[in-house]
């Protein structure tokens, strides 16, 4: 939430979409993320920030966008649910498309996915957690116009966030990670970060 760039913004009310890897590599990631997560909340809870979250998977085909757990909307309070959420399992397509899952995810408004149940005064955050390319078949450019058309019906802003991480046996330089999480993070003005 307080970030190099962004010192100095006021901080508003957000919902955030968390489109968490779910391929058979994924394990450590999502324990590790939840392990962090009662330090996010924690931060969050101190700025008094009334945050909604969602949890869905890279898994467009199976999931579809739909949020996770058996409390699919995470509000103050509920930090134990979203530990529950972020750990989706490593049974999930190893095609991992998370940028298309978070379109399904936005772009749907009934009651299963994020997209009905965005705020219109709250800013949107969309947080890739994956060890992996993007393998959507839109293109990046597509991708972002179909984020841009979901948040122009609300006049907070959007923002999109990238936590890649190397799969093990790889090295920076051989390998294109996470790079089209990295590019839609770039032109919406969020961070990147592996």
């Amino acid at each position: 939430l307080m970030e190099e760039g962004h010192v100095g913004k006021e901080i508003a009310d957000v919902d955030v979409l968390f489109v968490v890897d779910n391929s058979a590599s994924m394990a450590e990631e999502q324990a590790a993320l939840a392990e962090h997560f009662a330090e996010f909340v924690s931060y969050a809870d101190g700025l008094d920030i009334d945050y909604l979250i969602g949890v869905t998977t890279t898994d467009a085909e199976s999931d579809a966008g739909v949020l996770q757990g058996s409390t699919p909307l995470i509000t103050p309070g509920l930090t134990d649910a979203f530990l529950a959420n972020v750990q989706v399992g490593t049974s999930g397509s190893d095609s991992e498309k998370g940028l298309e899952a978070s379109l399904l995810a936005l772009q749907s408004g009934d009651g299963q996915t994020l997209g009905g149940h965005i705020r219109p005064n709250a800013n949107l955050a969309i947080i890739y957690v994956s060890d992996d390319d993007d393998h959507s078949a839109q293109s990046i450019e597509g991708i972002i116009s179909g984020l841009t058309d979901v948040k122009s019906q609300h006049p907070g802003e959007l923002e999109a966030h990238a936590l890649v991480a190397m799969p093990p046996g790889c090295s920076e330089e051989t390998e294109n990670y996470g790079s089209r999480y990295m590019e839609v993070a770039f032109a919406t003005n969020g961070s990147s970060t592996s």
